[in-house]
């Protein structure tokens, strides 16, 4: 959140910033998810959780959604709807740029990129305007994370602003 934050900050300021720190889906929310939703809320389900909750909650009421209406579609296919494609543009990206690496991940939301190549070399100006979160925050480092749920428009340029200034690393 701290990266999100300070991106916000800085957009207020005027500097123009893309923050790929948290996922905040651009994409409308598929119908399915909607009727899981609405029938949960039906049934009483309105309290909040703790985040360490989410997975259960979610696989709770797409489970009993599931079995009410019998639809055949697994949890993990819930929040698939265009993430596929934003992931492989971001790997696809990614491993243009000399430095960086990335293996396919398995989540459609987040993409680790290791950095390792980088640490301590110097750019002429060093700008990307890009937030991401470290990836020591995850126990893994030296990579940095960036969510992928965003429009594949501002991905693209995300990856174009990372490129810039890695291509001038000296």
């Amino acid at each position: 959140m701290a990266a999100s934050q300070a991106a916000k900050a800085l957009r207020v300021g005027g500097v123009d910033v893309i923050d790929l720190g948290l996922t905040d889906p651009d994409s409308p929310m598929p119908n399915h998810i909607i009727d899981a939703a609405h029938f949960a809320a039906k049934a009483g389900r309105t309290l909040y959780t703790a985040a360490a909750r989410t997975v259960e909650v979610r696989e709770a009421i797409a489970g009993e959604f599931r079995h009410e209406n019998g639809l055949d579609y697994t949890s993990d296919e819930i929040v698939v709807a265009n993430g596929e494609a934003r992931r492989d543009l971001v790997v696809d990206g990614i491993r243009k740029i000399n430095g960086l690496t990335l293996a396919p991940p398995g989540s459609t939301f987040y993409a680790y990129i290791g950095c390792a190549s980088l640490i301590g070399r110097r750019t002429p100006k060093g700008v990307g305007r890009v937030a991401s979160v470290p990836g020591v925050a995850y126990g893994l480092s030296p990579y940095f994370r960036i969510s992928t749920a965003t429009g594949e428009e501002m991905l693209a340029e995300a990856i174009a602003r990372i490129n810039a200034p890695v291509a001038q690393v000296e």
